[in-house]
């Protein structure tokens, strides 16, 4: 059994990740530029033609560049999006009708999307792009084992609905933006301070953290990972939240997890989920 995630971006400069099992090849948005997309795939040993399918979680231009579908184009990679961005990204990229003339556009609903090996489910969540935005439990079944990933990058809240979802998830990737003194003393309008703190914005710490203590108590066991995401340049510092989310691992007896953090510069290493579980497993007996 494989399951693999590398999050090669995350921040408002661009994101995206890839997810890798036995069957699939997949990557959740792609808002880097072809070249850094590209670069990074093959720091991992991926070339763009192994990826099976793109999956955008919203229509935000820092999770899906124009350059994102040529590249789905001249790869043959089918683009899937939600049926309520469809016509958003229609009228956003020129060359987006393209895809459908090339049986490379596909969309989904509400429903449990399978896609080869992997059965993903996407929950609406608040912020502030046109149509929907998603964040994704993604999950990789061989009959024995099964693993599951929590993909949330942009909220500006968390409802119950995704606490439901992501209890007993094998790996958390999670939004955690900014501080809020951080962002309040900073020299951003209060405008965008507001529209960032706001309950269709962006996570802080503070709710991250919230939501990690959470989910952990609702949890039957605590994650093999926690990954921050998204964190702010400006707003945030990598320092600050290794300390709170090892602070909520030690006090949730979770001393195990690994804390993974993203950068916007450079991919993560393979997160392997599959060999983490084994040592878990391992662990046990």
């Amino acid at each position: 059994m494989s399951l693999r995630l590398c999050i090669l971006g995350s921040g408002s400069g661009g994101n995206a990740a890839v997810v890798r099992s036995p069957g699939t090849c997949l990557l959740i948005d792609a808002g880097l530029s072809l070249r850094a997309l590209s670069s990074r795939l093959a720091a991992r040993n991926l070339l763009m033609d192994d990826i099976d399918a793109l999956l955008v979680t919203h229509t935000h231009v820092d999770h899906l560049r124009s350059s994102a579908i040529t590249a789905c184009l001249n790869h043959r990679i089918p683009m899937y999006n939600h049926a309520a961005n469809e016509a958003i990204f229609a009228r956003k990229y020129r060359r987006f009708h393209k895809l459908a003339e090339r049986r490379l556009n596909a969309t989904f609903d509400d429903a449990p999307l399978i896609m080869n090996d992997l059965t993903i489910r996407a929950l609406r969540v608040p912020h502030d792009a046109d149509g929907v935005t998603l964040a994704l439990s993604i999950e990789h079944d061989d009959g024995e084992d099964c693993l599951r990933i929590a993909f949330a990058t942009d909220l500006g809240r968390v409802p119950h609905a995704l606490i439901d979802l992501f209890a007993d998830s094998d790996v958390l990737v999670l939004e955690f933006n900014h501080d809020i003194d951080m962002l309040q003393n900073s020299s951003r309008t209060q405008y965008l301070k507001s529209r960032v703190n706001g309950a269709s914005g962006h996570l802080s710490n503070a709710q991250a953290a919230a939501a990690l203590r959470t989910l952990i108590a609702r949890s039957t066991r605590p994650p093999l990972a926690v990954v921050p995401a998204h964190l702010s340049r400006e707003c945030n510092t990598p320092r600050l939240v290794i300390d709170l989310v090892r602070g909520i691992l030690h006090k949730q007896d979770a001393g195990d997890t690994h804390l993974i953090l993203t950068s916007q510069d450079e991919p993560t290493e393979w997160i392997d989920i599959a060999a983490m579980h084994k040592r878990n497993l391992k662990g046990l007996v």
